[in-house]
């Protein structure tokens, strides 16, 4: 029996005076009613194993409890401003996709085990705990887990990345039924007599990929779930869009799917994606896809020559989920590759009703020869 474990019988045993834990204040940011209401039971699991007592509050704190998702859509020099220099704890994850395929008690298990980890490596915190030299401190688990972190922070630019930013490197898990319609479409793009590609997000949510005429059929609710929601379809073979179905072309459907890929591994990353240089295609027109201030501002900027992605985050002040999503719409369609190499051209604009030169486009036969191989060691895509 160790030395806490008896000094916990003993204490029980003969009722000893427990010590007043020391309070570690906690402001909250980006984070709901709802989000409070589970992280409230987990900061006392928490709060029981290092010995301290956490107090939420909304207007301050020693310690930011940052909502990931909220820290996502925010940019880097705001969220430093949000943080003050205080320390940041994350709450939450950017990989939607893996945490819906957990249940609820594997969530929360995920959860407690990521704030323990963070939470042990706060200097006030292990300076306000009642047993700073205890186990809790250092378990092999916590060990291993810090171990994680510090190799995922080592990646960073120390002038500007941050903690905050961590999981956004890491790409998220792409489901494989969203990858085999990902490689269908990279397919149909070199392959214009290939077979019809249908997806679906659900009832009347349904899109058909017809390849030979470059064209996309898509109905209103799967258009909303892809540029509002940013979610990739799901096969659906047999499937088909109502009558009054939009009609779009070809390549800016694949801009879209590439925006809503962007937080899976980027189609044929080196291996540091995050230094490595990406170079403009010749004579782009990236208007043809969007006209958002930021994405203008990322092309200006690749056309002053090669830039890798920490460059372009540092340079444009963009976060780094938007950031990834600009690259892999821009890869997809071909307007960036990573450099050196030769550059893919761009997508021509195709015209609806003579599409019968798209087999030579050297740029399809690129794309296609980098998409996803199910069960893959090293996925491109």
């Amino acid at each position: 029996m160790n030395t806490t474990t008896l000094w916990t019988a003993l204490r029980n045993r003969f009722g000893a005076h427990k010590p007043t834990r020391g309070l570690v204040t906690l402001q909250h940011l980006g984070l709901s009613d709802r989000d409070l209401s589970e992280l409230r039971p987990l900061l006392t699991r928490v709060g029981d194993e290092l010995d301290v007592s956490f107090d939420l509050q909304g207007h301050t704190g020693d310690v930011v409890l940052l909502d990931v998702p909220f820290a996502a859509r925010l940019s880097p020099q705001l969220v430093h401003a949000f943080a003050e220099g205080r320390p940041v704890v994350l709450v939450g994850s950017t990989e939607a996709e893996a945490e819906r395929m957990l249940d609820a008690a594997q969530r929360q298990q995920r959860r407690l085990q990521s704030l323990l980890r963070q939470f042990r490596d706060v200097a006030l915190v292990r300076a306000r705990s009642g047993r700073f030299d205890d186990e809790a401190w250092t378990c092999t688990e916590a060990g291993q887990l810090a171990g994680a972190g510090d190799r995922m922070r080592s990646q960073f630019d120390p002038q500007f990345d941050s903690r905050v930013d961590a999981e956004q490197l890491q790409a998220a898990v792409l489901q494989q039924g969203q990858q085999d319609v990902l490689q269908q479409v990279m397919q149909g793009l070199a392959q214009p007599d290939a077979t019809t590609c249908s997806a679906s997000y659900g009832p009347e949510a349904n899109i058909l990929f017809d390849f030979r005429s470059r064209l996309v059929f898509v109905d209103l609710l799967a258009q909303q779930q892809l540029r509002v929601h940013r979610e990739l379809p799901q096969p659906a073979p047999g499937a088909r869009p109502q009558a009054e179905a939009l009609v779009r072309e070809f390549d800016e459907m694949l801009w879209d799917m590439g925006l809503a890929a962007g937080p899976f591994p980027l189609l044929d990353q080196p291996a540091d994606w995050w230094h490595s240089p990406l170079q403009l295609a010749a004579d782009i027109a990236i208007e043809r896809y969007t006209r958002l201030p930021r994405h203008l501002d990322l092309a200006r900027r690749l056309a002053q020559g090669p830039a890798t992605p920490s460059e372009l985050r540092r340079h444009a002040c963009v976060g780094i989920l938007e950031l990834r999503r600009f690259i892999q719409a821009a890869l997809m369609v071909g307007l960036v590759r990573w450099a050196p190499g030769p550059l893919v051209a761009p997508l021509p604009a195709t015209d609806r009703h003579d599409h019968r030169g798209d087999t030579d486009h050297p740029g399809a036969a690129a794309r296609a020869r980098l998409t996803l191989t199910p069960g893959a060691a090293a996925p491109v895509l």
